[in-house]
């Protein structure tokens, strides 16, 4: 076994322990009174306060040490533990337990107590890191594989779950609802009314107001889940583009969103009409054993998925006192626990054909699968948000190297090309050194390729696997140049315009890493926006453009080495013809990348 396993754990426990001794600090303050006990509490305050901040520091210290320890043999796991480490000195933790202090040796004991909540907020986010990272890469990919299968399950049933709810809400609440639903789609008649004899004369304004209203009615009568649109909301929307085009004005585009309006409208009123009708039948017609029959079966089934959230990490024992994130649960699982039990129930009073009270622990039911679907998927946002900025930081570190290394070979080509001879020749001890570097170029070719792996693994970027892909074929360049002996401008030309372009990609990367954990710091993050791409459109937007400007560059060098005539022409010829292969694809790429923007802002 890898011993870096245990490292990451025995560090989280660690701070495990620092988190029980802060609390006892703040404890310690809270009894200060009566007055006449003060010094002494306060005193004891102080006392653990800054014996907690001095073995903060020593595992900080320790931290850094195993992950430098780790480098080589475990890069994930140093990874993970030097990114813990940053995150808590950016966090200002010692600082912070500083100000505690000063305030309990003030007697501050408010400002002091908010402190300390602040400190153990601090502290509990750095432990989470730990702990997350203690699962090897592969681990936590599978771990969010899961999380979506669950989340794909729950979809289904609540979509089953819904239309049980329907026909129970049919059955027990038919008249009422009949009554309701009569009567709004007498107003769906009338705004349609009115919207055709707008759209006749196309120079007032719709009321889209109150369009938006009758639609509000329909959702809260149907039970329709938030944040959806029906037809009447629609017709909403075209009446207030409607409006829109009557103020600029242009009448014609108007003219056309009152007509969809009109469309939309009557659409809804055929709607209301189905609804009415399904509700007629299912009050003379029931169905309770099918009904019943399909809630216990959904009962089980949710049961079931309560039951594969529950599975714990590899290695761990379960407790019924542990949190679900802490015993290996998938976010939500308590949610679908309790929806499951409720069904149950809902299938329990439908075989006793109590709709009504069915239709409430339907509800309930429901209630907690929404519950359950936002945990779950605001745990699936925020572990892609994190295994991106694990990748951003990787492979900005990976590209760190590169660089330093590229620079050393760039200066020791430099130096080569100034020790040869008047005629061009070079000593022996020179030819071999060329070929070294060569060689270096070669290696270089084969890390840059392995970050190309990394981004394709990431599959979020379009550019930056470009940029890597043209900077792996011109380190091969330069190796061919440099193992035939052909150290001159042509080749450190293209050494620089490597570096150039892999400081671009490091700079774009650390300034996307930087805004994201500000970003967290703040109590921001990208919650419910879907998966996001590695670095945004504006940032490979001005890749792109560094891409042209390496190509305007080349061009310069290779007629001013043409004219020189210290490469063959052949080389220079071919080197046209990449030239040529790169400016297509920056062309096509800008193509995607505006398309890409465009849609963003629709």
């Amino acid at each position: 076994m890898n011993p870096a396993a245990h490292r990451l754990p025995r560090a989280a426990v660690a701070l495990a322990a620092m988190l029980a001794l802060v609390p006892a600090a703040r404890a310690a303050a809270e009894e200060a009174a009566p007055p006449a006990d003060a010094p002494r509490s306060i005193a004891e305050a102080v006392g653990l306060e800054q014996a907690a901040r001095s073995e903060w520091a020593r595992l900080i210290q320790t931290m850094h040490q195993v992950a430098r320890n780790l480098e080589s043999s475990d890069p994930d796991a140093a990874h993970t533990i030097a990114a813990a480490a940053e995150k808590a000195q950016q966090a200002f933790i010692a600082e912070d337990m500083a100000k505690v202090i000063q305030f309990l040796e003030e007697g501050l004991i408010v400002p002091a107590d908010a402190m300390q909540a602040e400190v153990i907020r601090k502290l509990k986010e750095v432990l989470e890191a730990l702990r997350s990272g203690s699962l090897h890469l592969d681990e936590r990919l599978q771990r969010l594989a899961e999380w979506k299968k669950h989340l794909a399950a729950l979809e289904n049933i609540v979509r089953r779950q819904r239309a049980l709810e329907q026909q129970s809400r049919d059955v027990a609440f038919g008249k009422d609802l009949a009554g309701t639903l009569s009567d709004l789609a007498r107003q769906v008649g009338d705004l349609a009314r009115q919207e055709r004899e707008l759209a006749a004369e196309t120079g007032k304004l719709p009321d889209g107001e109150k369009a938006d209203g009758v639609a509000a009615a329909i959702d809260k009568a149907l039970g329709a889940p938030p944040g959806g649109k029906n037809s009447v909301g629609r017709a909403a929307e075209h009446m207030a583009k409607a409006a829109e085009g009557l103020r600029e004005p242009n009448k014609a585009a108007a003219l056309g969103e009152e007509k969809k309006a009109v469309a939309e409208l009557e659409g809804a009123a055929r709607e209301l009409a189905d609804r009415m009708a399904a509700i007629q039948k299912a009050a003379q017609d029931p169905q309770f054993p099918d009904q019943t029959g399909k809630q216990s079966d959904l009962a089980k089934e949710t049961g079931q998925l309560a039951s594969n959230m529950k599975g714990g990490r590899q290695g761990e024992s379960s407790s019924s006192q542990s949190s679900p994130s802490e015993s290996g649960a998938s976010p939500g699982q308590p949610s679908v626990q309790k929806a499951s039990e409720h069904q149950q129930q809902a299938a329990g009073q439908l075989g006793r054909q109590q709709a009504a009270s069915a239709n409430r622990e339907q509800n309930e039911a429901l209630r907690n699968l929404q519950e359950a679907r936002q945990s779950l998927s605001d745990a699936i946002a925020k572990d892609q948000e994190a295994l991106q900025q694990e990748s951003l930081a990787r492979i900005e570190a990976m590209l760190r190297k590169i660089l330093t290394a590229q620079k050393q070979v760039s200066a020791d080509t430099q130096a080569a090309y100034a020790r040869r001879k008047a005629e061009g020749e070079y000593e022996r001890t020179e030819k071999i050194r060329l070929a070294e570097l060569a060689a270096g170029e070669g290696q270089l070719a084969e890390e840059t390729a392995k970050v190309l792996r990394v981004l394709a693994e990431e599959g979020t970027t379009v550019v930056f696997p470009v940029v890597l892909k043209e900077i792996r074929e011109d380190l091969v360049k330069v190796q061919e140049l440099l193992a035939a002996l052909q150290a001159g401008p042509l080749a450190q030309g293209i050494q620089r315009q490597i570096e150039e372009r892999l400081q671009e990609l490091i700079d774009a990367l650390a300034t996307e890493l930087a805004r994201r954990q500000e970003e967290n710091q703040q109590g921001g993050g990208r919650g419910g926006q879907g998966r996001q791409p590695l670095v945004p459109p504006l940032a490979e937007l001005k890749m792109l453009r560094t891409l042209q400007t390496q190509i305007n560059k080349r061009t310069a060098l290779l007629d001013e080495t043409k004219r020189s005539g210290q490469v063959p022409a052949e080389t220079i010829d071919v080197q046209h013809k990449v030239l040529a292969d790169r400016q297509g694809a920056v062309g096509k790429m800008t193509r995607d990348l505006a398309e890409t923007l465009r849609r963003r802002e629709e």
